[in-house]
């Protein structure tokens, strides 16, 4: 069965600013689509309060469904809470919250309108790349813009901001946006592009080149935070505090491992709440109770639910202390074989 693509409308924090919108819009395909903070998530959603792998939507026979996979804070669709493991129905418009993001999928056949300032919709790979660095850079309200610093062959340092879409051109002519007195620089000799998800790097056919990272450079190609830009003889150093922001966001944490959310089991018949669907395979089984039962070892009566007491650890000063049985027998015979060699002595003296 072919699953029709999916138009997802992200509704971003962060404070609105006058070059970014708060509304994107990502159209994406496939029977199943990963929401989260990690980079295999196809919807990333950049934030602490979410989970690397937070909530899946996916096709279920010819509906679509949505599943929270054990965040660690929780998805709500509507007014429900979902249970992690299990799916629900998931209707065109219908609200989505993961964390302080909103989440809509936008009705096929209504063409909804964007939003005043919204971004053109984003698609595939390189939308969720995108999507994740507007995000972020909304998380910052565009304060935390990229730049360049710069030093010259003299020594002499600036810092040059980079504006979204911008184009900095590079080199020692009257028309270059980012003209540096250093007679190894071609007139035109390199090229800064800007763009949603980065920076990218050209250079411009320049008679001594561009080194990245003590590289050598041709390009385009993309900058990422952190990169040393060496042009004749002066040097650039690339600053993108959103990129390296997402980069920190990305990396594992524990709670991705162990979800800290506790999930009550539902008694059997109870009504999991209003609209919800458990789904294939989610029902408790029959008879069952998640509130009593024994483990291994469990005494009769013990309560299963209050701890148990914690293992005694050995004291390496304590040592073994003899029994007074054992102690009185070693006396005894350690004062019979004193006797016996006095008497030994005694008999050898009277007979010498």
């Amino acid at each position: 069965m072919t699953c029709p693509p999916l138009r997802i409308r992200v509704q971003s924090p962060g404070a609105p600013g006058p070059d970014q919108a708060l509304d994107r819009v990502l159209d994406l395909a496939g029977p199943s689509i990963l929401v989260g903070r990690g980079r295999a998530a196809q919807v990333r959603l950049p934030g602490t309060d979410v989970s690397a792998a937070h909530a899946r939507l996916q096709w279920i026979d010819g509906a679509l469904r949505v599943e929270d996979l054990g965040s660690v804070n929780g998805t709500r669709a509507g007014d429900r809470s979902l249970v992690p493991g299990r799916t629900y129905p998931l209707g065109w418009g219908e609200p989505l919250h993961i964390a302080d993001y909103l989440l809509t999928v936008l009705d096929p056949a209504a063409a909804a309108p964007l939003a005043t300032g919204a971004t053109a919709p984003l698609s595939g790979e390189a939308g969720t790349a995108t999507l994740a660095a507007y995000l972020v850079r909304d998380m910052s309200g565009g304060r935390d813009a990229a730049r360049l610093r710069v030093r010259d062959p003299a020594g002499n340092e600036r810092i040059v901001p980079l504006a979204q879409d911008a184009r900095l051109l590079v080199g020692r002519g009257p028309d270059c946006d980012l003209r540096l007195e250093d007679p190894d620089l071609s007139r035109d000799h390199a090229e800064i592009r800007m763009a949603p998800e980065g920076a990218t790097l050209e250079d411009l056919a320049s008679k001594n080149g561009v080194t990245v990272n003590g590289e050598g450079w041709t390009g385009p190609g993309p900058l990422h935070h952190g990169d040393v830009i060496c042009l004749g003889g002066s040097e650039a150093w690339y600053e993108d505090p959103a990129e390296a922001l997402l980069a920190e966001l990305n990396q594992p944490r524990d709670e991705d491992e162990t979800p800290s959310v506790i999930v009550e089991d539902l008694e059997p018949g109870t009504d999991p709440g209003p609209g919800t669907d458990p789904g294939p395979g989610t029902d408790p089984e029959p008879g069952a109770d998640p509130g009593t039962g024994s483990g291994p070892g469990l005494e009769d009566g013990a309560d299963p639910k209050a701890p148990s007491p914690a293992p005694r650890s050995p004291d390496p000063a304590r040592r073994p202390t003899p029994s007074p049985g054992r102690l009185g027998r070693s006396l005894l015979i350690g004062l019979g074989l004193a006797l016996m060699g006095a008497a030994v002595y005694l008999l050898v003296w009277l007979f010498s």
